[in-house]
């Protein structure tokens, strides 16, 4: 009989696992998924598209309809014309009566090196300008307009530049002052003569 040494003896049999190698710099590690786990994982991310692009179409009606909306209360022409991609920025322009000069820079965004920079630079004053004075056209106060580039305000003030009732709506008709905070008669007759007073 060999004699085992008694290290070797209390040691048990065990196959040595592989190790894993160790990530290189810069290599994405890879992921072992199930059929299962692909599955769900494709069906969740193809839901989350399918909500987030249901939720920008919701947005771009929205807007579209607002901006008609603004376009028929200035007496604006070509309010159709907000329903298209980049005609929408022309139809702002003559809601605002803004030169068309302006949107050269909006359309400088999608040049590829000189849109980088230019892009908060149009995003917030050129689109806080174009607003405002769509703001002023409906004649509200401009800062109302300005503030339409904020993300979440702006669904509120395009929706108020929209369908906010104007002077006009309301059936008032604004007369003028003749002096002394009096308006005008309207009627063309002669005001009520008061008693004088004892």
């Amino acid at each position: 009989t060999e004699n085992i040494p008694a290290a070797d003896a209390a040691t048990p049999n065990v196959t040595p696992q592989e190790e894993m190698p160790a990530p290189v710099m810069g290599e994405m590690p890879k992921i072992n998924l199930s059929d299962k786990q692909a599955k769900t994982f494709l069906a969740a991310l193809g839901m989350f598209f399918a909500i987030l692009l249901f939720v920008l179409i919701i947005l771009y009606v929205y807007s579209a309809i607002c901006l008609q909306a603004i376009a028929k209360k200035t007496g604006t022409e070509y309010g159709w014309m907000a329903w298209i991609p980049i005609a929408n920025l022309f139809l702002i322009c003559n809601i605002g009566k803004v030169r068309y000069i302006w949107l050269l820079l909006l359309l400088a965004v999608l040049i590829p090196f000189i849109g980088r920079f230019l892009s908060p630079l149009c995003d917030l004053a050129l689109f806080g300008y174009l607003w405002y004075m769509v703001a002023v056209a409906r004649g509200k106060q401009g800062w109302i307009g300005a503030i339409t580039v904020l993300p979440v305000v702006g669904l509120f003030t395009m929706g108020y530049l929209a369908f906010s009732k104007d002077a006009d709506d309301q059936g008032a008709t604004l007369l003028p002052n003749i002096g002394g905070g009096q308006p005008a008669n309207p009627l063309g007759t002669a005001p009520p003569i008061k008693p004088p007073i004892e």
